[in-house]
């Protein structure tokens, strides 16, 4: 089967190109991104801020020390939720636990900044510790 009619610029590989009609050249467009690129603003200043405020090492020492102690304490509450033998009510004294540390972890947490790396770590384990205590009394771990 012959086809005839055959653009030749088609069959050599060669493309017509469209007239512009917006008179802008993309190849002008592309040249002045690159030179934006090549040349970057100088960056802004970053906004003045006060000093840094420093919480008391005490604080510090009583959010680490409350952190382990809950950790512990969930520890704990693991090993007595994976002994078939333990009655839901026998977990009550761990969950007591729990609450008081969740409570003793909010409030130190209160008395860090925003920024501290420590009120992260404070704030985690409170939420471990209140969805742990949520779970048992919504009966999650009734046999």
């Amino acid at each position: 089967m012959k086809i005839y009619g055959l653009d030749p610029r088609l069959v050599t590989g060669q493309q017509s190109r469209s007239a512009n009609t917006t008179g802008v050249d993309f190849h002008d467009l592309l040249r002045a991104q690159l030179e934006k690129v090549a040349s970057p603003d100088p960056a802004p200043a970053a906004p003045a801020t006060g000093p840094l405020s420093v919480t008391p090492a005490g604080v510090r020492v009583e959010g680490l020390t409350l952190t382990e102690a809950s950790l512990n304490t969930l520890e704990a509450f693991s090993v007595a939720l994976a002994n078939p033998a333990i009655k839901a009510e026998a977990l009550q004294p761990f969950i007591g636990n729990l609450e008081e540390e969740t409570a003793a972890l909010l409030a130190v947490r209160n008395q860090l900044s925003a920024p501290d790396p420590l009120a992260g770590l404070l704030d985690r384990v409170a939420a471990l510790t209140y969805l742990e205590t949520a779970k048992y009394h919504r009966g999650d771990y009734a046999a």
